[in-house]
């Protein structure tokens, strides 16, 4: 009985090892194909764009409505909205050298 028991203690730890030291699934790299370069866009998912506001590599750049910024918004994200009349206006004022996540 005790044999059995310790057998059991035995498979929960290395069990529960293994649930701890499995690596975690990270973000795959964008895919950068060659009309992406040219255009200077690439797509992003959810995941991808995360990764890359959070590394500080890219800013950016929030073109929702002003109701839709107010129900929240991404730290130090640019707000300019797609709808507002001076849109490319606000636009041009950016700085063109960066990269920016566009959503």
């Amino acid at each position: 009985m005790v044999i059995g028991i310790l057998f059991v203690i035995h498979i929960v730890l290395i069990t529960g090892l293994w649930f701890l030291l499995k690596p975690i699934p990270r973000p795959n790299p964008p895919q950068i194909t060659a009309s992406a370069v040219s255009s200077g866009v690439i797509d992003l998912d959810a995941a991808q764009a995360k990764a890359l506001l959070d590394s500080g590599k890219a800013i950016g750049l929030d073109v929702r409505t002003q109701g839709e910024w107010d129900a929240g918004f991404i730290a130090d994200a640019v707000h300019c909205p797609i709808s507002d009349p001076d849109f490319e206006a606000e636009l041009a004022k950016i700085d063109h050298g960066k990269p920016y996540v566009v959503y």
